[in-house]
């Protein structure tokens, strides 16, 4: 079967970065063709730095939504634990 490419989505992690360094993950979806399971994920990992630049492919989508949400949670908790704290 053939791998179809379904779509591409781009989220650039620092949003405020100065015109000439980014951060970018770089997400896939593929259908795959089969009857179950089709769907599969790959990811890239990409670091600009002016005329520099570095990619990690993840091979798979190790950013999936559920670990983004427990990052953001850990993340909030940490946040909240100090911010009392002043």
């Amino acid at each position: 079967m053939e791998n179809k490419k379904l779509a591409t989505h781009t989220f650039k992690v620092n949003e405020k970065d100065n015109g000439g360094e980014g951060l970018y993950i770089t997400t896939q979806l593929f259908d795959n063709g089969d009857k179950t399971s089709n769907l599969y994920f790959t990811q890239t990992l990409k670091l600009n730095s002016y005329t520099n630049s570095a990619s990690f492919e993840l091979g798979t989508a190790i950013l999936d939504p559920s670990r983004l949400r427990q990052l953001a949670n850990e993340l909030d908790s940490m946040i909240s634990a100090h911010s009392n704290k002043r």
